[in-house]
C-alpha cells in the first residue's frame, strides 16, 4: 500500500484529509462497490485530477482506512489481553473498549467487515496475527487452541458489534455486553459436562435433507437458484447479471420475472430458503438429542457440514450483508429466535447456567460465524476434521476461559 504524494502543506493535509473523510463516509453509506472517485470528488469538492495525486485508487483509500482499523483493533487486543490485572478485568476492558471503539469508528469497522470478504487473503492475514497474539496470551496445552480461541473470543465481538452497530445504529446494549463478559469468563454449563461421543457421530446417520418430488414450475425455479448460488458464489452479487443466470439455466429472461422480481429479488429468495433449509437440517440431527450442551455441539457439527456442501451459499449470505442489510438482519433474526425456546428450557432444566437467552444467543451464533468462516471459506477443511476443531472449542463454551482440571484444554 502506499500514498501517491504525502501532504507537506496545512492546504495538502487539509486536502488530503477532505477526500479521506468523504471516501469514508461513502464506503459507510453505500459500501464498496458503489462508492467510485466520481463520487468521492463531487462529495469532497476535490477533482478527480487532484484525487489521484494523492491517492493511486479508490482500492488504495479503501486500504488506508482499513490499515486504520487494523491497528486500532490489534492495539485495543493487545493492551487488553496484557493488562496486569484479574481475568474479570482484562476481559471487561477487552469488551467494552472493542464495542466503544466500533461505534466511534463505525466507518472503518464496515470496510473491514466488506474487505475480509472481498479479500480472503487479508482475511487470512488478520485472522493469522490475531491467533498468535491469543497464542502469547492464553497458552494452552492444545495445538488447536490459537484458532480456537480466536472463534471464541473474536466472533461474538465481532457478529454483536456488527448485528447493533452497523445493521441496527446503535451502540451495544450494557446487558448484551455484561452477558457476553460472564461468558468469557465462565461459560455455560451449570456444573460439570462432557460431550456424548455420539454428537460427534451425527453427519454419518444425517448427510443430506431427502428431496420430495417436484413440479417443472418448481423444476425452473430450482435450476434458477442454483445458477444464481454458482454465479454470485464465484463472481459475486454486483458482477453477476440476470442474463448471465438465466444462459446457466437455459431458459428465458421472461421465465426468470414468473418467479422473481429482480436480481435483488432472487438473492432475497437464496437467503431466505438457505435459512429454512438450515434450520431444517439442524432439527433433524439433533432431534434425538436430550442435552442442551449436546445439542449445542452436533448444531455446529450440522451448521459446518450443510455449507460444506453449499461454500457458495455461506459466501452469499455473507454479500448479502453489503447488498441490503435488512437481508442480513432478517435471516440472523430468524436463527436468533429459534434458540429462545430452547435456551429458556435447558436453564430451568439445570443444563445452561441462568443468563439471558437473547445474548446468549448472539454469542453462540457469532462463534459459529466465524466457525465457518476460517474453516470453509478461508479454508477447505473436511468433515472428518470437523470433530478436533469442536471438540477443544466446546470446553471454552462449557467453561470459559475459566478453565480448570476439568478440561483438558487447561490454562498453563
Amino acid at each position: 500500500m502506499s500514498i501517491r504524494r504525502v501532504p507537506k502543506s496545512s492546504k495538502g493535509e487539509e486536502t488530503w484529509k477532505r477526500i479521506y473523510d468523504s471516501a469514508q463516509k461513502l464506503f459507510l453509506n453505500q459500501g464498496y462497490h458503489k462508492t467510485s472517485i466520481l463520487a468521492i470528488s463531487r462529495d469532497s469538492g476535490v477533482s478527480p485530477a487532484t484525487i489521484y495525486q494523492y491517492f493511486e485508487s479508490k482500492d488504495n483509500i479503501f486500504e488506508i482506512i482499513l490499515e486504520s482499523f487494523q491497528e486500532e483493533f490489534f492495539n485495543l487486543i493487545k493492551d487488553a489481553l496484557s493488562m496486569r490485572v484479574s481475568l474479570d478485568e482484562k476481559i471487561s476492558y477487552m469488551v467494552n473498549s472493542f464495542f466503544d471503539s466500533i461505534w466511534k469508528y463505525k466507518s472503518e469497522f464496515k470496510v473491514y467487515r466488506e474487505a475480509e470478504f472481498i479479500d480472503r487473503n487479508l482475511a487470512a492475514r488478520f485472522h493469522q496475527i490475531l491467533s498468535d497474539s491469543l497464542k502469547n496470551t492464553f497458552p494452552m496445552n492444545n495445538d488447536l487452541y490459537p484458532p480456537v480461541t480466536l472463534w471464541f473470543l473474536i466472533g461474538p465481538l465481532m457478529y454483536i458489534g456488527t448485528f447493533w452497530v452497523l445493521w441496527n445504529e446503535t451502540e451495544v446494549p450494557e446487558n448484551v455486553r455484561e452477558v457476553l463478559k460472564d461468558f468469557y469468563v465462565n461459560g455455560i454449563s451449570k456444573g460439570e459436562f462432557k460431550v456424548d461421543l455420539n454428537v460427534y457421530r451425527i453427519l454419518d446417520k444425517y448427510s443430506r435433507i431427502e428431496e420430495e418430488p417436484e413440479t417443472k414450475g418448481e423444476r425452473t425455479r430450482k435450476t434458477l437458484l442454483k445458477s444464481a448460488e454458482l454465479l454470485f458464489g464465484r463472481n459475486g452479487f454486483n458482477n453477476t447479471s440476470i442474463h448471465e443466470i438465466v444462459s446457466m439455466s437455459e431458459c428465458s429472461v421472461g421465465a426468470f420475472y414468473i418467479y422473481f422480481k429482480s436480481k435483488k429479488d432472487i438473492l432475497m429468495t437464496l437467503v431466505d430458503d438457505t435459512n429454512k433449509s438450515l434450520r431444517h437440517f439442524m432439527k433433524i440431527c439433533t432431534a434425538e438429542i436430550k442435552d442442551r450442551r449436546n445439542i449445542e455441539i452436533a448444531s455446529y457439527m450440522a451448521f459446518l457440514d450443510f455449507f460444506r456442501r453449499h461454500r457458495n451459499i455461506y459466501a452469499i449470505v455473507r454479500e448479502a450483508e453489503f447488498v441490503d442489510k435488512k437481508i442480513s438482519l432478517e435471516y440472523y433474526e430468524k436463527l436468533q429466535k429459534a434458540y429462545f425456546v430452547p435456551l429458556e428450557i435447558s436453564i430451568k432444566n439445570n443444563e445452561i447456567r441462568n443468563m439471558d437467552i437473547k445474548s446468549l444467543a448472539f454469542i453462540l451464533m457469532g462463534i459459529g460465524h466465524l466457525l465457518g468462516h476460517s474453516l470453509l471459506i478461508l479454508g477447505e477443511t473436511s468433515k472428518e476434521d470437523f470433530r478436533k476443531y469442536i471438540d477443544p472449542l466446546s470446553e471454552l463454551i462449557f467453561y470459559g476461559l475459566n478453565i480448570t482440571e476439568k478440561g483438558r484444554g487447561s490454562i498453563k
